[in-house]
């Protein structure tokens, strides 16, 4: 083990539970942000299922379907939401497009 190594090693030793994760989620908020969306989408088709997986594994059939009942209709709200969004957008480009047509 080299010094650097060895170094991080004690500091890390001396450091609460809560700013271990401190320190894990600003790392991991670092890496994700300097990711363009491409890799970002990419990261997310690998990772989510083993994610999934995980969290499964360790619920009881009750506890997946109270999961589900509770995470499906928030899912369905954001895809709307996005749906939404993105036709608002549509017609705001439209409309400018309109505006500069007249002129």
């Amino acid at each position: 083990m080299g010094l650097e190594q060895w170094y991080i090693s004690q500091v890390i030793k001396g450091l609460t539970n809560e700013e271990k994760q401190s320190m894990v989620r600003m790392i991991t908020d670092e890496f994700i942000t300097s990711m363009s969306p491409q890799d970002r989408k990419d990261m997310v088709k690998i990772v989510l299922p083993h994610i999934v997986d995980r969290l499964m594994s360790g619920m009881t059939l009750g506890d997946r379907k109270e999961l589900v009942e509770t995470i499906v209709p928030l899912m369905i709200a954001q895809v709307g939401a996005a749906k939404t969004a993105v036709h608002d957008q549509k017609e705001k480009k439209a409309h400018v497009e309109e505006v500069k047509e007249r002129h």
